[in-house]
């Protein structure tokens, strides 16, 4: 019997050698949450925090293009780049060695760029690839066998080799090169904020029927567009970062429900009409979690909101067939379906004009105190309509 093949691409690059072996690279960024938001003596600011996301995409694009550069267009195929992973495929005329020292000179001026908070590993491996049906395949699972070279990596710390190494210059990767570097606007601004978290359900189903690195490569770059977007023409939000799936954010507390609101409406119209993401639409569900950024409490860093959103949002993820909200009730968190955030919003806009500047300015991220505000001022109806929430 021969050996079990492993669809890798759907379109055909034209300089791929048939039946011949090709190397497939993959690069992979370590450090990126702590990186992201921050350590002592770092700028945990919502602004700092955005700039070191919007920095991880930035290096992950660059380094690409100094791969290109070095190997030329015709011997270098990038199937894969975002969110600090690259997969590419070599062509067989660039030797391994010359792979190898090119891409561990990235990872040593990386390291050095960015002052060991964020690490590069890499795997290589040489696949012989099959024409067949106007597909290529792989003899050997090859996306197996990189995850295994860059665990190896990670295992054995390699980049601490490199401590020693005072000679090489790494400002070409300094988050100061990255363009636009200097502070960004943030909305909403001199205002109480909250924390908003988003996560898409039944992702991983959609994926697993995904078998090629090109077609994963559409949909994971048509995701990213989708998510990224999601937020424009907000004015009383921004998003702090976007990874995969995953959403973070900020929003003015009260507009809150309106942002959710918005946001979850756009990314479902925006999925739907997606021609990479249009069989996802059937299936897909959006758990969230909002959570008050406290300004009494002093100069708390993001990741403390970040990490108290993650945890609410597992909440979400619990309720069968997930697809819900988690926020705060009183003393306890709860999960409130979606439906169920839109009767509070509506309550909440024909209820607003009515609320007085103290109360306006201490809108609740609480369900209970939002009811109880809401009960002062609505109808019978309405009141009929929001007090079993929560």
């Amino acid at each position: 019997m021969g050996a079990e093949k492993y669809l890798f691409y759907e379109a055909v690059p034209k300089w791929f050698m048939f039946h011949k072996k090709n190397t497939i690279l993959e690069i992979e960024l370590s450090g990126i949450q702590s990186f992201i938001f921050g350590s002592i003596g770092t700028d945990s600011t919502v602004s700092g925090v955005s700039r070191r996301s919007e920095y991880i995409q930035w290096l992950t694009g660059t380094i690409e293009e100094n791969l290109c550069t070095r190997f030329g267009g015709k011997n270098f195929y990038p199937v894969q780049s975002s969110s600090g992973k690259i997969i590419c495929a070599v062509r067989r005329k660039i030797s391994m060695d010359e792979i190898d020292n090119a891409v561990k000179e990235i990872q040593l001026k990386v390291y050095k760029a960015t002052e060991g908070q964020l690490e590069m590993f890499y795997g290589l491996c040489e696949a012989v690839v099959r024409k067949f049906d106007e597909r290529l395949y792989t003899d050997g699972n090859v996306l197996s066998q990189l995850g295994r070279a860059v665990s190896f990596q990670k295992y054995h710390c390699v980049n601490t080799l490199f401590i020693d190494e005072k000679d090489v210059d790494g400002s070409e990767f300094a988050p100061e090169r990255m363009p636009g570097s200097e502070e960004s606007e943030i909305r909403p601004k001199n205002k109480r904020t909250a924390a908003l978290k988003f996560d898409l359900d039944n992702l991983g189903l959609f994926f697993r029927g995904i078998h090629t690195v090109d077609r994963s490569k559409q949909v994971s770059g048509a995701l990213d567009t989708v998510l990224k977007s999601s937020f424009a023409n907000e004015k009383n939000a921004s998003i702090i970062f976007v990874g995969g799936d995953d959403i973070f954010a900020i929003a003015a507390i009260e507009d809150y429900l309106g942002v959710i609101t918005r946001v979850r409406s756009r990314i479902l119209n925006e999925i739907s009409e997606n021609p990479y993401l249009s069989l996802y639409k059937d299936f897909v569900g959006i758990s969230g979690s909002v959570t008050e950024i406290r300004n009494d409490l002093g100069a708390v860093p993001l990741l403390y909101y970040y990490n108290e959103g993650e945890e609410m949002l597992e909440k979400a993820k619990t309720v069968p067939g997930k697809n819900s909200v988690a926020m705060r009730s009183g003393g306890r968190v709860i999960t409130l379906q979606w439906e169920q955030i839109a009767v509070l919003h509506d309550v909440y806009m024909r209820c607003f004009s009515k609320l007085s500047p103290e109360e306006r300015n201490s809108i609740p991220v609480n369900i209970i105190r939002m009811r109880d505000l809401l009960g002062r001022y609505c109808t019978e109806e309405e009141w009929n309509a929001v007090k079993s929430i929560g």
